[in-house]
């Protein structure tokens, strides 16, 4: 299985843990396993990291006391204060929770005042703005504070509130200019308050003036910003994009003249120059609007320079998103938050990016423990504030039921609920649901149960049934209409198994899983679980993907590449993930993992895989998967998905109504233009091809059209015979997808096909069997029989279905093929070991060199495993079971070119329900003696070769001496490391067990 864990667990805990204090700066996340893949681009911008030396305060923490006062009437800076506070020093922040709930900074951070008049005595003033209504004065309160200290007109500050804290030190440094410095500055978690503060003030007798911070600590020459009046620097198509050019602190007075750029930064070009000419005074901010004649989407720079003063800033374009039903909508994310409440600020940027979906994650407004923390103190605050925010734009919440308060759960894992207290489970889900009626019908059932659970009662499944049954019966009595989503299923197999045993379809609407697989697996992973769903009555239920993603942090070069990404990469994921993902109907919904960085990349200290795998950085900056996001929203949300097609290696279809297809390249750095007819579409049908955001860049027929992915996934629009290929493969099944015979036995495959498909058996020379087909009612049934004293083989059998042109809009004929896994004898226990499936998903990769399935090159039929220099690879495949008492045997076909420099080895890891047992070397390309570690050479193990023309024969037996007696189950992994040279192929690997030696 190759599942991907995301850090659900570590963000968790640490959430979990930081409402009941007992997270400890310092502590840190565990590493979390990701795929990886071959990142496309570098980031352009490193940063400082680590603190800048503070002044030291003379305050003991101690703020003076507060006048507070309701209504005021105070200008309102162009970027909410806590927000910019972020943004403006990102990856400068101390993390003091990994989660970056609370954050530290020393400073300084250096910001101006510029009064009208001098000598009256100086207060400071906060706005703090309720989180429902940002910006809105009539709901926000201005407190002000004395100095704490003065010495000399040196004045101290000080800020304490729950979310936000530090110290300000101001002064007159001329007659009209008060100088402040931020120090010792913490912003905290948005759940430790009702408020956040909105803008800084400095009052001169009862005048408010606003604080203007400064990107540079450093005293004199002229300070310049670049900002806008929109949280993140956000504008739709249908808005001029208007920048402000904000300068203070001249040396003297006088004009200066500013050159301005604008950089499409997914191309690098630039797109836009400019110049403007602004009047600058020291005694006051000098600034000017200017627009930007933009026509295209995406994210871009803008720079502005005078002589040595420089500033910069992001700005991102986005289509208007589509008028659509958020009940038919097909579009969500997972929202996370650190110091303003999820509701505030995102739920208008997702909803302008076209998101209509929201799925809290984890540990707030959702949850139980937060909800009523004593028995009988209900506080549902936030839930209220953040549904009429909602409301308000449109959108719609899948309730995530997740934690029950300690004096419920006690101190179990997550906050599960025992068995013994379900009804009082089932109590709490009543109450909500009745209470929620009609404002919300979608409610999910734990996050990961088959992970996040207490170990004990975790792997049978049996302990989450009853908590699935406790709420389904409980919620559909409060409400009939309401939806009950469940299973989360993280990956864990062996679970999925158990629960749906036990009769999880009964108790639940519509199944949601996660998948982190990479975009070329993403789909096979997905049917892999929806077989298992198919055995016990779930797969005709709608399947909504609760969460996928991954990372990109352009700010940390060093991070993304370690974790082998970009914003390049991140924003092809999202787009080729969700058109795959909406791919599952009927009614299917998307939900990207997540809104926010959870961790901070930018110190190698939080690096873990998912660190960025938010669309926001730190102060709400759209990456360029913000902008994609908006791309599929325009494109994709609304239009009836047909079906998905794989019609050349690494390039992948998914197609929708229109008809439009996404399209991308699995190696894009490789492909070099690839022309449009090889994605299906004929030479003569007229196309139009478009970005990741949308911006056209093609247009005729497509045999003159060439598609270059370097630069992430495409829209093409207008091929009827991609789309008529793609629903020929979506109405194509089998069943089973595996067949175990013995000699002489019969087998029989299901099929579904388009009517008017013709069923041809491909020829298998290496399968001693006979076949018949025949159609009944509409369906297509093949019967199998191995002849009799038939050897033991595990071959494939390829069965094609022929289409005329005529047959679901096709232009041409076209061809469907599917594959049957087919054994005579004992089956091999290695999944897909002759790489005959297009992909590689059944392996689950380690470390980080190069490795991919090779179309051209196999042992008897194309379509191998390919590993390249320098090497530094793991693949392994997991769930193997084995029969102690038995010999185990592997054969395998193995092809080197110029390998040297390295080990290669195959291996087999053996577990008991304890843990890992015992690590075999089967074959290796080293020589006895060599240092293996762990990993132990069996006798007469197989000498792999390191330089062949033609492909070479492995074999090997392990005798059952060598398999200790406890074993449950084992790992088969193919090692390459040490760096070298070559390239390694390996096709036809067999592992099986005979009954004996002969």
């Amino acid at each position: 299985m190759k599942s991907v864990l995301i850090g659900s667990v570590a963000i968790l805990l640490v959430l979990c843990t930081m409402a009941t204090g007992t997270v400890k700066a310092g502590d840190q996340p565990q590493e979390h396993l990701f795929g990886v893949g071959e990142s496309y681009r570098g980031g352009k911008h490193a940063v400082g990291i680590g603190r800048t030396a503070a002044r030291p305060s003379p305050l003991l923490a101690v703020a003076e006391p507060l006048e507070v006062g309701s209504n005021p009437r105070v200008p309102l800076p162009l970027q909410p204060f806590t927000l910019e506070l972020l943004d403006l020093k990102r990856g400068q922040w101390h993390f003091l929770h990994d989660t970056g709930s609370l954050l530290e900074l020393a400073g300084p951070i250096v910001a101006y005042a510029f009064p009208r008049a001098a000598g009256k005595p100086l207060r400071l003033a906060y706005l703090c703005s309720d989180h429902e209504f940002p910006g809105d004065l009539d709901h926000a309160v201005l407190k002000v504070t004395q100095p704490a200290e003065d010495t000399e007109g040196l004045l101290w500050f000080r800020i304490e509130e729950p979310y936000f804290a530090c110290d300000i030190m101001a002064q007159f440094i001329d007659d009209n200019v008060v100088r402040c410095e931020l120090h010792n500055i913490q912003p905290g978690p948005a759940i430790w308050g009702d408020k956040y503060v909105e803008g800084l003030y400095i009052l001169v007798g009862d005048d408010p003036y606003l604080l203007w911070l400064t990107g540079d600590s450093k005293p004199g020459g002229l300070q310049i910003r670049l900002l806008t009046d929109r949280v993140g620097h956000v504008f739709t198509e249908d808005e001029p994009v208007q920048v402000i050019l904000a300068a203070l602190r001249p040396p003297k007075d006088g004009s200066r003249t500013f050159t301005l750029r604008a950089t499409d930064y997914a191309t690098d070009h630039v797109v836009w120059r400019g110049r403007l000419r602004l009047r600058c005074r020291t005694n006051e901010v000098a600034r000017q609007k200017f627009a930007i004649p933009l026509k295209r989407f995406g994210v871009f720079e803008i720079s502005a320079r005078s002589g040595a003063a420089a500033a910069r800033l992001r700005v991102c374009r986005i289509p208007v998103p589509n008028n659509i039903d958020p009940e038919a909508s097909a579009i969500g994310i997972n929202v996370f938050q650190q110091h303003t409440w999820w509701y505030t600020y995102q739920v208008p940027l997702l909803a302008k990016a076209g998101v209509r979906w929201i799925r809290p994650w984890l540990c707030w407004e959702n949850t139980w423990h937060r909800q009523e923390s004593e028995p009988g103190k209900w506080n549902t605050h936030n839930l209220d504030a953040a549904l009429r925010r909602m409301e308000k734009y449109s959108q719609r919440y899948e309730y995530l039921l997740f934690r029950a308060p300690e004096w419920i759960a006690g101190s179990t894992g997550a906050g599960v609920p025992p068995v013994t207290k379900m009804d009082q489970w089932a109590e709490y889900v009543a109450r909500l649901v009745s209470r929620y009626r009609g404002r919300i019908r979608h409610y999910e059932v734990w996050n990961e149960p088959d992970l996040m659970w207490p170990e004990d009662t975790r792997g049978s499944g049996e302990h989450y049934l009853e908590m699935l049954k406790a709420t389904w019966e409980a919620a559909k009595r409060a409400d009939p209409d309401c939806v009950i989503d469940g299973l989360s299923h993280s990956g864990r197999e062996s679970w999925l198994h158990n629960v749906g045993k036990l009769g999880a379809a009964r108790y639940l609407d519509v199944v949601t899983i996660h998948s982190y697989a990479k975009p070329g697996d993403f789909a096979a992973l997905v049917e892999r679980r929806r077989s298992i769903l198919n055995r016990y009555n779930l797969g005709h239920k709608p399947l909504w993907i609760n969460e996928f993603g991954t990372s990109a942090y352009d700010f940390s070069p060093e991070y993304n590449a370690k974790y082998n990404c970009s914003e390049q990469r991140q924003a092809t994921t999202l787009v080729s993930c969700y058109a795959q993902a909406l791919s599952y109907g009927p009614d299917p919904k998307a939900f990207w993992f997540c809104s926010l960085d959870p961790r901070d990349p930018a110190h190698q200290s939080q690096w873990t895989g998912d660190a960025g795998i938010g669309i926001l950085y730190l102060g709400l900056l759209p990456k360029m998967s913000y902008a994609a996001l908006a791309g599929v929203a325009k494109q994709l949300d609304g239009r009836t998905c047909l079906g998905r097609a794989e019609p050349h290696a690494d390039l992948h279809q998914v197609s929708f109504e229109g008809p439009l297809a996404v399209v991308w390249h699995d190696r894009p750095t490789r492909a070099g233009p690839v022309p449009a007819t090889r994605l299906g579409c004929l030479p003569a049908e007229s196309i139009t091809v478009h970005d990741m955001f949308t911006n056209e860049l093609a247009s005729g027929p497509a045999g003159e059209i060439m598609l270059n992915f370097s630069q992430g996934a495409l829209y093409l629009e207008g091929s009827q015979q991609m789309a008529g290929v793609a629903r020929a493969e979506q109405a194509t099944h089998v069943q089973p997808e595996h067949i175990p015979l013995d000699a002489g036995g019969i087998g029989h495959i299901d099929l579904t096909a388009p009517p008017g498909a013709q069923i041809v058996l491909g020829p298998q020379p290496k399968l001693p069997i006979s076949a018949q087909i025949r159609e009944q009612n509409g369906e297509t049934h093949i019967s199998l029989m191995a002849r009799d004293k038939a050897p033991r083989v595990a071959a494939y059998l390829r069965v094609r279905a022929v289409l005329e042109p005529g047959i679901l809009g096709l232009r041409e004929p076209a061809e469907v093929d599917r594959w049957v896994s087919v054994s005579i004898g004992e089956p091999n226990l290695i999944r897909d070991g002759a790489f005959f499936a297009g992909n590689l998903f059944e392996w689950l990769p380690d470390w980080k060199s190069d490795y991919s399935w090779d179309p051209d090159r196999g042992h008897e039929t194309p379509g191998s495993l390919r590993l390249d220099a320098p090497f530094d690879r793991r693949l392994v495949q997991q769930g193997i079971q084995l029969n102690p008492n038995q010999p185990l045997k592997l054969r395998a076909w193995v092809k080197s070119e110029r390998l040297t420099g390295c080990l290669a080895t195959f291996n087999l890891a053996l577990f008991d329900r304890e843990g890992w047992l015992q690590t075999w070397a089967l074959a290796t390309s080293g020589r006895e003696g060599d240092d293996l570690g762990d990993t132990v050479l069996v006798p007469d193990a197989a000498k792999m070769p390191t330089g062949t023309a033609d492909w070479t024969l492995l074999a090997v037996t392990l005798a059952p001496k060598f398999i200790a007696a406890q074993t449950t189950r084992a790992k088969f992994h193919v090692d390459v490391k040490g760096g070298g040279t070559g390239t390694l192929w390996i096709d036809d690997l067999d592992l099986w067990q005979p009954e004996s030696e002969q």
